[in-house]
């Protein structure tokens, strides 16, 4: 099987776990080009974890043959605060695949589309790919430990973040 399948197949189904996020160069998101609502938008979600504890994440991943539907959630305290939903079409090469998809923020009043492509490694259990976060580009990195366990790193010149994700069933998360 090609990684890219492979990887999709091991990743298939509901995920749920930890979110954190900090800005780890304070002038370089200051000369960010984000504009004054996301850089906002920003500071909040990175000071309310300090103010209200931890986010949690959940995900639901579609592996369908060549296509992947992907699903996502920041959330506390069951409010959502982030949404993404991303389709993902793998590529023949068996590495590399696009993705298309939106992203909205709490209160949900607009939502932007994006596009970006990505690979999977050799070993089908890594992939990389650029993803927008509030219109910034940032490196986003995956890496399943087993078949329970998945990582996620996210990462640009000021900002870094992750995920820490374990498989779960439906019945214990909010996305359909």
């Amino acid at each position: 099987m090609k990684p890219n399948r492979e990887y999709y197949e091991k990743v298939d189904g509901y995920w749920r776990g930890s979110f954190h996020l900090e800005i780890h160069n304070g002038k370089g998101f200051l000369q960010s080009s984000l504009g004054r609502v996301n850089k906002l938008k920003l500071l909040m979600a990175v000071t309310s974890q300090k103010i209200i504890g931890k986010l949690f994440a959940e995900a639901h991943v579609d592996f369908q043959k060549d296509k992947v539907y992907h699903c996502s959630k920041i959330k506390k305290w069951g409010i959502d605060l982030y949404q993404g939903k991303k389709n993902i079409l793998l590529d023949q090469d068996g590495h590399s695949l696009s993705l298309s998809g939106e992203e909205s923020y709490f209160p949900f009043l607009r939502s932007a589309n994006f596009s970006s492509k990505g690979e999977i490694k050799n070993t089908a259990k890594e992939a990389s790919y650029q993803m927008p976060l509030l219109n910034i580009e940032i490196e986003l990195k995956s890496k399943i430990h087993s078949s329970t366990e998945v990582t996620l790193s996210l990462e640009n010149g000021w900002i870094k973040g992750g995920f820490i994700l374990q498989k779960t069933t439906k019945a214990h998360i909010s996305i359909v």
